[in-house]
């Protein structure tokens, strides 16, 4: 992607990995649960083991919702709910970073302003 020359910062890979990120994740968190099927030849059907379900798990409003994953789209699950995770911890540090460049920089200004102008609180005479 990058020749082989160009040295990224540290914020340049967080933010081509947030890019990344971006087309992997899924909202949500995976879960299995054990629940009967109501298949007439299942082993289930006659007291017998059955596998354990996959499913997607997230969050509208106050309500919990759930998605069946199929088999075979397992792992594709997991690992999109897992750059979920990482994504909202990765976008965490790059905001609260953003924050404090934010911060440093409107003192710097304050300061320029207050040497330019003298503190404007200062009303005595």
């Amino acid at each position: 992607m990058f020749g082989a020359d160009l040295e990224l910062t540290p914020r340049q890979v967080q933010k081509v990995r947030l890019r990344e990120l971006v087309d992997e994740m899924i909202v949500g968190s995976v879960s299995w649960r054990d629940r009967p099927c109501r298949g007439a030849k299942c082993p289930c059907a006659s007291g017998g083991l059955h596998r354990a379900s996959l499913y997607l798990n997230w969050r509208e409003g106050r309500k919990i919702k759930s998605l069946y994953v199929a088999n075979g789209f397992e792992t594709r699950a997991a690992m999109a709910a897992e750059a979920w995770t990482e994504f909202q911890a990765l976008a965490r540090k790059v905001a609260l970073e953003n924050r404090s460049r934010f911060a440093e920089r409107m003192r710097e200004a304050i300061a320029k302003r207050e040497r330019k102008w003298g503190d404007p609180g200062d009303l005595t005479e």
